[in-house]
């Protein structure tokens, strides 16, 4: 019996440590790294700009029990300013069928930056954060559902990672 409940704990020990292993990715070839609570999938696509310009998007996204995480960094033929940093924020509450409810400029990796919270009438909730360096321009999201009640502190230390190299 004590062989039995030593195993059973020894198991236990190791699923918890599993679970909170978190994920470092760092991208040279994108310029950023993140700490991931969940193994992140790439996927790459062209776009266009509401101009007609054509870019390559590389979105990275994963999941757990407490929402939705993601990561897209767009490619663009020209040098990215802070005025772009409005309409990235309002494209991506139009891609995500929302609209913003709360928006902030701030400062992230020394570079300029907007974090918006954008609700979606199904109750759906993201939370982005976008900035920016040459020409490239970084989105890092986090969206949960009306229900979800997310863990703060994995959330906060999502963001918290992010950097620009």
């Amino acid at each position: 019996m004590k062989k039995f409940i030593r195993t059973l704990l020894v198991a236990v020990l190791f699923t918890a440590v599993a679970l909170a292993q978190k994920t470092t990715y760092n991208s040279t070839a994108l310029g950023f790294s993140i700490v991931s609570p969940t193994t992140l999938t790439l996927e790459d696509s062209k776009g266009t700009t509401d101009a007609g310009v054509a870019y390559v998007a590389h979105m990275y996204q994963g999941s757990t029990d407490n929402g939705i995480y993601m990561i897209m960094i767009g490619e663009y033929p020209f040098p990215l300013q802070v005025s772009d940093l409005d309409k990235m924020a309002d494209g991506f509450a139009k891609g995500a069928g929302g609209t913003i409810q709360d928006r902030q400029h701030l400062t992230l990796s020394n570079q300029p930056a907007e974090r918006i919270v954008v609700t979606r009438p199904d109750g759906i909730k993201f939370i982005n954060v976008i900035t920016f360096k040459g020409y490239r321009a970084y989105q890092v999201a986090f969206g949960m559902g009306s229900n979800s009640t997310s863990n703060a502190d994995e959330v906060r230390g999502w963001f918290n990672s992010f950097q620009i190299q």
